[in-house]
């Protein structure tokens, strides 16, 4: 299964790639920094971009298991056309 990382998730542009990444079957995992979106079989984890603690969590998340994957222009148009 493919990964991807989506860091400030909780607005609604975040809220629209965690949907379209679902539903092309990504393991989706959410960096937020206060609102925590009421969305099921994701995983999140608090992450402000100033803090160097939650920059190095994110770091240090276990992805040992998925096939990350990067995400690309052609793939962003796709989501906003």
């Amino acid at each position: 299964m493919k990964c991807v990382l989506i860091i400030g998730g909780s607005s609604d542009i975040g809220i629209s790639f965690i949907d379209y990444f679902k539903k092309n079957n990504y393991h989706v995992i959410l960096g937020y920094h206060n609102n925590i979106p009421n969305i099921l079989d994701i995983d999140k984890i608090k992450c402000d971009v100033r803090n160097e603690e939650d920059i190095e969590n994110i770091i240090k998340y276990d992805f040992t298991t998925m096939n990350v994957s990067s995400f690309n222009d052609n793939n962003y148009k796709k989501i906003i056309n």
